[in-house]
C-alpha cells in the first residue's frame, strides 16, 4: 500500500494534530530524534523480477535515530522493526502534496491491531529499507514516521526533507 510506506530524509519532530485537512505535511521543528534518507536507488533488473510483481522498483533506505537520553517509541508493524508512516509524494517545483490525499495524514490509518510501539533506546537507531513505486525524477519524496515518548499517549509526526526521486536508467 503506497500511503503506509515509512520514513526518509534529515527529519524533524512535530507535534500534530491527526485530523489535518492542510495539503502540507506538518511543520518541522529540529530535535534529536531523527528520520533521514540514507539512500534512493533503483533496483536492478533481476532483484525486482524475482522479488516484486506490483511494479515497486526503487528502493528507499532510511534511518530512524534516538540521539536524546531517553527513550523513545516508534510505530511499526507486529514483529517487524521498520517504521511505519506515510509518504508524500508531489511533483517537482509544486507547493502541494498529491499524496496522500489530507483526511489520510494522521495516524488513524495505523490504529489497527497489526501495529505496535516499539522502543528505541537512547543513543541507538534502526535502519530500513522500503519499497516504493515507479515514478522518477519529475516526483519529489518525503516521509514521515510516529513516535512518542514512553508514556505519552499521543504520538509526534517525524518528517524528513523533501528529495528528489531518480531518473529511471536507461534500458
Amino acid at each position: 500500500m503506497r500511503n503506509a510506506i515509512g520514513a526518509s530524509l534529515a527529519v524533524l519532530l512535530l507535534p500534530m494534530p491527526f485530523a489535518s485537512t492542510s495539503t502540507e505535511p506538518p511543520a518541522r521543528q529540529a530535535t534529536e530524534v531523527r528520520l533521514e534518507f540514507l539512500s534512493i536507488r533503483w533496483r536492478p533488473k533481476h532483484e525486482s523480477a524475482s522479488k516484486d510483481a506490483f511494479g515497486f522498483n526503487l528502493a528507499v533506505r532510511l534511518r530512524l535515530s534516538n540521539e536524546s537520553d531517553e527513550t523513545v517509541c516508534y510505530l511499526t508493524s507486529l514483529n517487524r522493526i521498520n517504521p511505519v508512516g506515510l509518504e508524500y509524494l508531489r511533483r517537482k517545483g509544486q507547493k502541494d502534496w498529491e499524496s496522500p490525499p489530507p483526511d489520510r495524514r494522521g495516524i488513524g490509518e495505523f490504529s489497527s491491531s497489526v501495529y505496535e510501539w516499539r522502543q528505541l533506546p537512547p543513543k541507538s537507531a534502526v535502519e530500513a529499507e522500503r519499497m516504493t513505486g515507479t515514478l522518477d525524477g519529475d516526483y519529489e519524496v518525503a516521509y514521515s514516521a510516529f513516535v512518542k515518548n514512553e508514556g505519552d499517549s499521543q504520538p509526534r509526526v517525524l518528517l524528513t526533507q523533501p528529495r528528489l526521486l531518480p531518473s529511471r536508467p536507461s534500458p
